[in-house]
């Protein structure tokens, strides 16, 4: 099974969001506001 670019983006995305929900809500939100701006 090939992933595409953007199958890549929204694993790495998410990811950085679970990463993220454990230490800062504020950087969660930023980095939330900037996922959607990409997709």
């Amino acid at each position: 099974m090939l992933l595409t670019a953007e199958m890549v983006l929204l694993l790495y995305v998410a990811e950085i969001l679970s990463d993220l929900k454990t230490k800062s809500p504020a950087v969660l939100s930023l980095k939330e506001y900037s996922a959607f701006i990409f997709l």
